[in-house]
């Protein structure tokens, strides 16, 4: 099985996961053998995919690292699939035929679902999957407008991300230097630059993206019963009902 990176994915080309008809399918035959990243394919990307592709790439691989179920395999290849967004995809929304940057966006896709398939799946990735399947939206906006929502959420309420995002974020040098209490905020503000520079590519509620309200108990049911309860189907409501009014966006 051999992979050839593009600039247009969703997250999930190098995961152990498949979905077919709503169905989950894991296997490690999944799995690719071979990633290709080759020039020719990804020397232009178009600033609309290049979001969407990053975002859901970036929740697979905050979602296997900010948390506390972590590894440190997967924290490995999620701090590099970070470090390489948060980097490089302001630079592809401003200049879309930066080699460099697209290159960047390329192997941070791949190594990102590596990563995710090391962990248990993540609440915005699940439920911004569960969105994008009913309503035909990128995976990559639902999960954008969850990812954010999610951690502020948890910040405020003083749980559950780990302090190490900001050494994915930022490199060692800030990561020593800023005092520990004061790590995760600071992760927060790195995030809100980035998401200060995807701007109006990306929507800013799930109310604007004309999703009814009605439907999140069942995105909230789905996502809880395709994890075996895994996820709480409470928090998962919660979470998009907060995502919904757009709170912190």
């Amino acid at each position: 099985l051999i992979y050839v990176a593009t600039g247009s994915v969703n997250g999930k080309e190098t995961t152990s996961q498949a979905y077919v008809d709503n169905h989950k399918f894991v296997s490690t035959f999944l799995l690719p053998d071979v990633v290709i990243i080759d020039n020719r394919m990804v020397r232009s990307l178009d600033p609309q995919s290049a979001v969407d592709s990053s975002l859901a790439a970036l929740t697979a691989a905050i979602e296997s690292c900010a948390y506390p179920y972590s590894n440190p395999m997967s924290d490995l290849y999620a701090n590099v699939a970070i470090k390489l967004i948060f980097n490089n995809l302001p630079r592809v929304i401003k200049k879309p035929r930066d080699r460099e940057a697209c290159r960047a966006l390329a192997n941070a896709h791949a190594v990102a679902g590596i990563a995710f398939s090391n962990v248990p799946e993540g609440m915005a990735f699940s439920l911004g999957r569960a969105i994008a399947h009913d309503t035909g939206y990128s995976m990559g906006a639902c999960m954008g407008v969850l990812l954010f929502t999610n951690l502020n959420f948890k910040m405020e309420k003083g749980e559950g991300i780990r302090s190490e995002l900001l050494y994915a974020l930022r490199g060692i040098d800030e990561y020593c230097a800023t005092p520990e209490r004061d790590r995760v905020r600071r992760s927060m503000e790195l995030l809100g630059e980035l998401y200060g520079a995807i701007g109006e590519m990306i929507p800013r509620s799930l109310k604007e993206m004309r999703i009814p309200r009605y439907r999140l108990a069942e995105y909230a049911r789905e996502a809880a019963h395709t994890h075996n309860k895994r996820l709480n189907y409470r928090d998962c409501l919660a979470l998009l009902e907060r995502a919904w009014e757009g709170v912190n966006k």
